[in-house]
């Protein structure tokens, strides 16, 4: 899993104004990869 986000200071604090949140995927069923899927790979 893979995330960003992008912060502003607004009024003398920060704040989050945007997050974005990725996994890697398998092409072949369309579906994200999760750690253990990808713990059994390497075996």
């Amino acid at each position: 899993m893979r995330m960003s986000a992008c912060f502003r200071r607004q009024q003398g604090t920060w704040q989050v104004v945007h997050e974005h949140f990725s996994a890697p995927s398998d092409p072949l069923r369309d579906k994200a990869l999760w750690l253990p899927e990808l713990s059994k790979a390497g075996r």
